[in-house]
């Protein structure tokens, strides 16, 4: 089992090959706070995956109507990518 650790207390911990690696699983949350961050997010995301064994998947935390329009230009990013983006929720919670 390989894992790789980005950050860690805000210090890089070896990511100088990270495009090198086939990441089967991303897991993130709440990584988006700008315009910079909504365009470049989905990009690195479909870049870290073209590399996967079979598909890979991302599990991305998202606090929705944080910032205007936010959200929906970071979908439509993601579709742009050629990511499939879908909203889980735990039953029962609107």
């Amino acid at each position: 089992l390989a894992y790789h650790a980005l950050l860690l207390g805000g210090e890089s911990m070896g990511c100088e090959n990270i495009g090198d690696t086939a990441w089967d699983l991303i897991v993130g949350s709440d990584l988006v706070y700008n315009e910079a961050g909504i365009s470049s997010l989905p990009e690195v995301l479909a870049g870290l995956l073209a590399k996967a064994r079979e598909g890979g998947t991302v599990y991305y935390a998202h606090t929705l109507h944080r910032f205007e329009m936010a959200d929906e230009d970071f979908l439509g990013n993601l579709a742009s990518a050629g990511l499939d983006a879908r909203e889980v929720r735990e039953a029962g919670v609107a």
